[in-house]
């Protein structure tokens, strides 16, 4: 089902923020900067039509540009421009080297919302349909993430002789291990190949895990603990500088295809690339996303805290960069993601385990067991759907998402 036919026909305006992600490892916040994109000396200004133009409309909204400064575009000279004037704009604000990796929304204003920008075609490839997730693909990456804790001296992994981790996972009944980070500046690392296997419509791919938190662990809590006043003050800890570097190491074995990488992140070209996520669970979640916005590589990860990544100033009535190439799964009520203040990324939310010990809702093994196998064999499991999906249309398919798709709130309304 495509939801091809806009709310609106009336014809609309808008402006362009365009954003610049540093090419190199920097402070975070100095990490991402931003400017009105413009065309010479003036303001760039977009003609064609809000998804919603009521003066109401904030969830779910986008823009579909028909025009550029008054010049009509196809869809492939709508991308091109939209990229290349934004890329003088930030080379000419801030430098080149916020120039090569961008992102861009359009926006009226200074302080709310910024939503997408789509071109016609695009937005005829939004779907209606609720079959969005690839639940095979999304078990990889948790079963990845979950041997990421056996990295570490007395860690265990409780699926060796579970039949669909070794069908997903295993080559050849082997877990192909690239490489490994092991206690560099208290970061556990692995990258791992998985297989192609067709009767699963799955590709080969390359997962690259980082070890999250381990609630019996102290120095995992206080690493947490950390976390939430790193992200306070955008200050920077060693172990995110060490997980870029190994993520970076397994890209220069591994080149990403162009599906791995965020739209408007740019990569060399070769003729060996490969698909390439970043994933892990609680702290190993923010890790990877800290990577992903850095290389732009889909990023899939599991009850990860909130990022506040970008800024230096406090964000809640400010406008922000969303992450097109991150999807957050995570259980409501959990108490370590929903810390750490704001979520910039996209998001698929289960509903809260019973009982009232709440950190069972932040446990991996619970939505791997309870939620993740149950939607691999059934979608529609009414027990383990998600209560909540919040995907974008600009959002980067792939990787488990299925298709173009524009959802916020409950997905039984799908």
């Amino acid at each position: 089902m495509l939801d091809s036919t806009p709310l609106t026909t009336k014809q609309d305006t808008t402006f362009v923020q365009s954003y610049g992600i540093h090419t190199g490892f920097i402070p975070r916040s100095q990490l991402v900067k931003k400017h009105w994109m413009l065309a010479g000396d003036d303001y760039a200004k977009l003609q064609g039509h809000w998804h919603d133009n009521a003066l109401t409309a904030i969830y779910g909204n986008y823009f579909v540009v028909d025009k550029i400064n008054g010049v009509e575009v196809s869809d492939a000279q709508a991308q091109a421009t939209l990229e290349e004037l934004s890329r003088v704009t930030l080379a000419q604000q801030f430098g080149p080297q916020y120039s090569n990796n961008i992102s861009l929304f359009a926006s009226d204003r200074s302080v709310g919302w910024e939503y997408p920008v789509l071109t016609p075609s695009q937005a005829k490839e939004i779907s209606t349909s609720p079959d969005v997730i690839a639940y095979n693909k999304v078990l990889r990456y948790a079963f990845a993430s979950a041997y990421a804790y056996s990295l570490e001296p007395g860690g265990s992994f409780a699926y060796h002789d579970d039949p669909l981790y070794q069908k997903l996972m295993l080559t050849n009944g082997k877990l192909e291990i690239i490489d490994s980070l092991l206690n560099v500046d208290g970061v556990y690392a692995f990258a791992v190949k998985v297989p192609a296997i067709a009767s699963e419509n799955l590709e080969e791919e390359v997962i690259i895990a980082y070890k999250g938190t381990n609630p019996f662990n102290t120095g995992d809590l206080y690493e947490d603990f950390k976390l939430f006043f790193a992200n306070l003050a955008e200050t920077d800890i060693a172990w995110q500088r060490t997980a870029y570097e190994f993520c970076q190491r397994i890209l220069d074995q591994y080149p990403p295809n162009q599906a791995s990488i965020a739209t408007g992140y740019q990569i060399p070209e070769t003729t060996n690339s490969h698909n390439v996520v970043l994933t892990g669970h609680s702290l190993g979640g923010y890790t990877a996303v800290d990577s992903g916005v850095r290389t732009g590589i889909q990023t899939r990860v599991f009850a990860s805290p909130g990022t506040k990544i970008i800024d230096t100033y406090a964000r809640y009535f400010a406008n922000t960069m969303r992450l097109r190439n991150v999807i957050n799964f995570r259980t409501d009520y959990d108490p370590i993601s929903s810390s750490a203040l704001r979520h910039d990324e996209n998001e698929v939310e289960f509903p809260a385990f019973p009982g009232k010990n709440l950190f069972v809702n932040h446990l991996l093994e619970n939505m791997i067991k309870e939620r993740l196998i149950p939607l691999y064999h059934n979608w529609q499991d009414p027990t383990a759907r998600p209560s909540q999906l919040f995907i974008t249309p600009d959002a980067s398919i792939g990787a488990g998402l299925k298709f173009r798709t524009n959802v916020w709130g409950p997905s039984q309304d799908r």
